[in-house]
């Protein structure tokens, strides 16, 4: 197993983001995005236009329930879009896996979770896998691209045993799982079968999430977070809430659009 202490980590971008979360590369345009989620939404999904930052309502699933929020999301290989969500105390498993087809229609898949987290899939299709941050799990279920079905939910990695707390993560086209674990200062790359292959340090003690961008997708970016560090802390960690790169030996694979099939009105 590599520690990844030879690992080159540079500075994507340097500045003090209060969450960075979500980064998404876009290889149509070649561009990398990712958000401060400090200033999301509770309102639902929304197409948002990031040219005029116009915004066009889709759906709220989460209305009747005042306390709850998404989290995470990811594009399936057949574009349908996944969400998690999460009671904001993360103390109570109220948190609900949704699916968003093109027909902006939406249905619960799972439920009974802590804070909802990163989603991803393998490379054939598979399997998909989803974190429980507050469980200190990622969790893996079979999964039929063509139905957008994943049932058969299992245990993939219990994380209890390593530092920090397991946050976004990616699949690699080897099919090995990358996670950032909040306040462990590190990414952990997992095999297949859920053993821990490599770990990545990273110098932001509250990583967040990761994707592979550039060219070749073989450039890791890591988003971080610098909410609820102390002084002593931001000193010791002072890129903390920036964007970090690094090389990747095996690359990531491309992001799959998510399109809706007919107009919606907000």
């Amino acid at each position: 197993m590599a520690d990844g202490s030879g690992d080159v980590i540079e500075v994507a971008w340097h500045g003090r983001a209060t969450l960075g979360e979500g980064p998404l590369w876009d290889d149509r345009t070649a561009v990398l995005y990712w958000v401060d989620i400090v200033a999301g939404m509770r309102t639902g999904w929304h197409l948002l236009d990031v040219r005029s930052g116009e915004r066009t309502f889709i759906a709220d699933p989460e209305a009747d329930r005042p306390t709850c929020r998404f989290n995470d999301g990811s594009v399936d290989p057949a574009g349908h879009f996944w969400t998690g969500s999460l009671e904001d105390r993360e103390t109570e498993p109220l948190g609900r896996l949704y699916r968003l087809d093109s027909a902006a229609a939406y249905a619960t898949v799972d439920e009974g979770f802590f804070c909802a987290n990163g989603i991803d899939w393998s490379p054939d299709g598979r399997w998909m896998y989803f974190v429980d941050s507050r469980a200190d799990v990622i969790y893996r279920y079979a999964f039929d691209v063509e139905s957008g079905a994943a049932t058969d939910r299992e245990v993939f990695v219990d994380t209890s045993a390593i530092a920090g707390i397991p946050d976004g993560l990616r699949v690699d086209a080897a099919g090995d799982v990358w996670c950032a674990f909040w306040d462990g200062a590190h990414l952990t790359r997992f095999s297949p079968a859920g053993a821990v292959a490599e770990v990545v340090a990273v110098p932001a003690q509250r990583p967040t999430s990761l994707v592979f961008g550039g060219p070749d997708l073989r450039t890791m970016y890591v988003t971080s977070a610098s909410i609820g560090l102390t002084e002593p802390e931001l000193a010791r960690w002072p890129l903390s809430g920036s964007v970090l790169r690094r090389t990747a030996e095996t690359p990531g694979r491309p992001s799959t659009p998510f399109r809706l099939a007919r107009e919606v009105t907000g």
